[in-house]
């Protein structure tokens, strides 16, 4: 009994000996490290890209297949007699197109014919022409170049409006005897020439005007003016008068105009006249227009008016001294106020802004209590005639209210029945009170009742030239 205890302790100290050394063991050994393994790489996206040429051209590449983000540059070519017109796919309208391809994409480059037109250029009698015209792309650039022959005159430009045209009214479509123009269409042309003692202009009634301009006025100016005296002379017929009789202008008159930078250009012809008026040198009638350089330069541009209304001013001067076969009496508001006001009438209708307001920057209280002194030229006050105006609106306003008319028929009492009296010459009173239905006395007696701004004789701002002269 006791052997096999001893055996079963030994045993079991055997066991308990073996596990601790196992457990020991097991302690000792040491964690084993997890190297991470690289994810792999996504295949790349790939897009294609179609590329192509419509009839008329080429481009530089009919596309592929590419990477995703990948910068392309494509190129049209437009063949001979094509011009490239856009990009089908996109809305470029460079011949150049760069993309970034994100997704499959298409483009067509896009061409059409160029259109061929034809440019016929021709002469009347008195000079020559640079070329006879050809057939042209459009928007191909032309020039040319009219020259006169010894003892004529260069006109104008007849035919063809282009994109730009000086007086579509004659069709004269440049007074430049060189003109330059992209061709966008078929064109005829044609050069005129007059001989050089001929008249520039004719009324209808047969007055003449010849012009005469410095080198130093420029083309544009000369240009407008040109424009100007052809609008007037259909708008208002200048009657010719025997250019014996006193205080009238004639059968013809002689335009002169220069810069005052330029000093006395015309000497040999007018002597040392300069000014801005109707005058006579010798056997001549003259229109002497000395223009300052500023008033010629941005002329048209608001308030720099002047350079231009002045050619109103003076050719009215001519119809009302010409109108009437009869000396008429010489009334300054009536005269100067009147051409002058016609001159505001004239940059309101045509540059929509208000002259009146522009030159008439003070009172006319000397006007109303003193009218007598603006009936005759004198030293009283009257800064661009602005008293002078102020009169003759403030005699329109009384015109249409004593006599019950509209605006239009007062102006016309004024601008047209005042200078056309033919019957018996007659004092600055007894026509006054024949034309306009009342006695001077009374309407100088009225002007009490109108203040001394500008802004309360203003006529209305949509009257015309044509509706006062229609009957003319």
């Amino acid at each position: 009994m006791k052997f096999s205890l001893s055996v079963l302790s030994i045993c079991i100290l055997s066991f308990v000996l073996i596990y601790s050394c196992s457990t020991e063991e097991e302690e000792s050994v040491a964690p084993v490290v997890q190297t991470p393994q690289p994810e792999p790489e996504p295949e790349p996206v790939e897009y294609t890209l179609t590329v192509s040429a419509a009839d008329g051209g080429t481009v530089s590449t009919e596309g592929g297949t590419y990477d995703e983000g990948t910068e392309i540059t494509i190129t049209a070519t437009p063949s001979e007699g094509y011009r490239f017109i856009g990009w089908e796919g996109n809305t470029s309208s460079e011949e150049s197109l760069t993309i970034t391809l994100n997704s499959n994409q298409t483009y067509q480059a896009l061409f059409e014919l160029i259109p061929i037109y034809t440019l016929t250029v021709t002469t009347d009698e008195g000079g020559t022409i640079s070329s006879e015209g050809g057939e042209y792309e459009e928007g191909a650039e032309v020039t040319i170049t009219a020259t006169p022959i010894e003892g004529y005159r260069f006109d104008g430009w007849t035919g063809t409006c282009l994109s730009f045209c000086e007086n579509p009214d004659t069709q004269t479509v440049s007074y430049n005897n060189t003109i330059t123009f992209n061709i966008d269409s078929n064109v005829e042309l044609n050069a005129t020439y007059s001989p050089i003692n001929s008249p520039n202009l004719v009324s209808n009634s047969g007055y003449e005007f010849y012009y005469n301009f410095s080198g130093g006025v420029p083309l544009d100016w000369v240009n407008y003016f040109k424009n100007l005296m052809f609008y007037l002379n259909q708008l208002i017929d200048v009657k010719p008068r025997d250019p014996n009789l006193e205080n009238k202008y004639g059968e013809k008159i002689y335009v002169y105009s220069w810069l005052t930078s330029e000093g006395l250009v015309f000497e040999n012809e007018i002597g040392t006249i300069s000014c801005l008026c109707l005058t006579g040198w010798l056997d001549k009638k003259l229109m002497v227009l000395n223009i300052d350089d500023d008033e010629a330069q941005n002329v048209g541009i608001a308030p720099n008016f002047h350079g231009y209304s002045v050619i109103v001013h003076e050719f009215f001067h001519i119809y009302q001294i010409n109108e009437s076969n009869i000396k008429i009496p010489d009334l300054k508001y009536l005269n100067e106020g009147g051409a002058a006001t016609l001159e505001s009438l004239w940059i309101q209708q045509t540059f929509g802004y208000n002259y009146f307001d522009y030159q008439n920057q003070h009172n006319a209280q000397q006007a109303i209590e003193s009218p007598e002194l603006y009936e005759i030229h004198t030293d009283a006050e009257d800064r661009n005639y602005s008293n002078s105006i102020f009169l003759f609106l403030a005699l329109v306003k009384e015109i249409q209210s004593r006599n019950n008319i509209d605006e239009i028929s007062a102006f016309k009492k004024v601008y047209v029945d005042w200078w056309s009296y033919e019957g018996e010459e007659l004092t600055k009173e007894e026509q006054f009170e024949l034309i306009f239905g009342f006695s001077m006395e009374s309407f100088y007696a009225s002007l009490s009742n109108y203040s001394p701004e500008i802004q309360s004789v203003l006529p209305s701002e949509t009257i015309t030239l044509e509706e006062i002269f229609e009957d003319l």
